[in-house]
């Protein structure tokens, strides 16, 4: 019986493995070249670019030892409703190391001092930390609300990353006479 008698008249040719081109052996792949020569250089290199990440920052101003000395500023007609302060905070990463997937050694400390020093969330995260203290700092005389000036220097001593800031802060809702 033909194959058109039960309407196989469409199907084209069907190939068997044996019929297929041959795969390259392993030796013949090995021995193709896998690179190409470069000829042309980049004019610009791009590198990998560290840096640390919000986390990090808190848990080192929030585990860190905080101290924070200021007061108003005295001028001859009394006190001034400006405040001046400093804090210094001191985050050992020896101690916090349980925290950190990072190796917390010396050479760690000061690639952390370095990275803070100009890292964008330190100044708003230190005013956030000094706001509370400022009307005991002002004498209780000062409002709720501050224009604060942060001015942060990181270094580091052994292990340890120490943040000292200056802060300028004057209420913004209290009057000045």
């Amino acid at each position: 019986m033909s194959g058109e008698a039960f309407g196989f008249h469409n199907v084209g040719k069907v190939t068997t493995s044996s019929e297929r081109e041959p795969i390259e052996s392993a030796e013949a792949l090995l021995r193709r070249p896998q690179w190409t020569r470069v000829r042309k250089v980049a004019l610009i290199r791009r590198e990998i670019r560290e840096y640390l990440p919000t986390s990090t920052v808190e848990v080192l101003l929030s585990e860190g030892e905080t101290m924070v000395e200021g007061g108003a500023e005295v001028v001859r007609e009394g006190a001034s409703s400006r405040v001046f302060a400093t804090v210094m905070i001191t985050a050992d990463l020896a101690a916090l190391a349980d925290r950190f997937r990072d190796r917390a050694d010396a050479a760690t400390a000061r690639r952390v001092a370095e990275l803070l020093e100009d890292h964008p969330d330190l100044p708003p995260k230190l005013a956030a930390r000094v706001r509370p203290r400022l009307p005991d700092l002002a004498g209780g005389t000062a409002g709720k609300n501050w224009e604060i000036t942060v001015v942060p220097q990181v270094r580091a001593e052994g292990t340890a990353v120490m943040i000292d800031a200056d802060v300028v802060a004057v209420p913004t809702d209290a009057e000045v006479g």
